[in-house]
């Protein structure tokens, strides 16, 4: 999975330093202990729950630093109300009489088709606020969706949804939680014999720490947080009967850092994973 920008972000000017920010989350992973592979699924799930995760890191940083941006701007009108907001979008937006933006942007192509539709919510104080100057919190829903439709070559799908919710972003601190669910559709026609492997995948974000510093939201990573997921994998090969297996990931963050447990409910193991590069 690539790391998807939110819509509303694509359009904002001024953002240059948001893209150095982002390029800070990486993936380096050092399996420790276990056994590096439960069974032949064992890599493929953990390569999609990292890239899961690391998808909603972008989503926390980018969500961040709008507002971040919208506290700070000092051109006149830019950040005070909505449909000033609304007019750096270069995607399709509409803010609803209830303060909620939903943007959309969409590439429809012969082979390929991707939609990307976020809304977003910002508060001060739990009630809806118009502008992201005023606000101390803010909902997100993110939805992502691409369809290959060529057959004769290696490709991936992917459904996404989730849902965040940010608090204290009036201070140093920012905190995030929520629930993401996603399908990954793995087909390679090239391979001998064929295969498919769909991965069903339930997270949960708990307690997620983010820190502010100078304006800047830690590289979109956290300073504490868990994920907890479940992962469904459907693998076929050939014409051979369809083998199911069903996983549980849990993640605990400490500066960046993740300590991963990974159990097929018959064997365990763990591995670490850095989400951003040290400083």
């Amino acid at each position: 999975m690539r790391s998807h920008k939110l819509v509303f972000i694509l359009g904002l000017a001024g953002l240059c330093a948001l893209g150095l920010m982002l390029a800070g989350c990486s993936s380096d992973e050092t399996p420790t202990g276990g056994r590096v592979g439960i069974n032949e699924q064992y890599s493929a799930v953990v390569e999609q729950v990292n890239e899961v995760v690391d998808a909603s890191l972008t989503v926390f940083g980018q969500g961040l630093q709008t507002v971040a941006n919208a506290k700070t701007a000092t051109e006149p009108g830019q950040w005070d109300d909505g449909a000033a907001l609304s007019a750096n979008f270069e995607s399709d937006s509409v803010l609803s009489s209830d303060f909620w933006y939903v943007l959309y942007d969409a590439d429809i192509q012969t082979s390929l088709s991707e939609i990307e539709r976020d809304s977003i919510l910002f508060t001060q104080t739990g009630a809806p606020v118009e502008t992201a100057r005023d606000a101390d919190g803010m909902l997100i829903k993110h939805y992502w969706d691409v369809v290959y439709e060529q057959s004769d070559e290696p490709y991936t799908e992917y459904d996404l949804h989730g849902d965040f919710i940010f608090s204290g972003l009036n201070t140093s601190q920012a905190h995030v939680s929520g629930d993401l669910d996603v399908v990954v559709d793995e087909t390679d026609p090239t391979a001998s014999p064929e295969f498919n492997r769909q991965q069903t995948i339930s997270a949960t974000f708990t307690g997620f720490v983010i820190d502010e510093n100078d304006g800047d939201w830690a590289n979109g990573c956290p300073a504490s947080g868990t994920v907890d997921a479940t992962v469904q994998v459907q693998y076929q090969s050939g014409t051979a009967e369809p083998q199911v297996s069903n996983w549980t990931v849990q993640l605990t963050f400490i500066n960046g850092t993740a300590q991963a447990s990974v159990s097929d409910g018959d064997q365990d193991t763990t591995y670490v994973h850095t989400f951003r590069v040290p400083q």
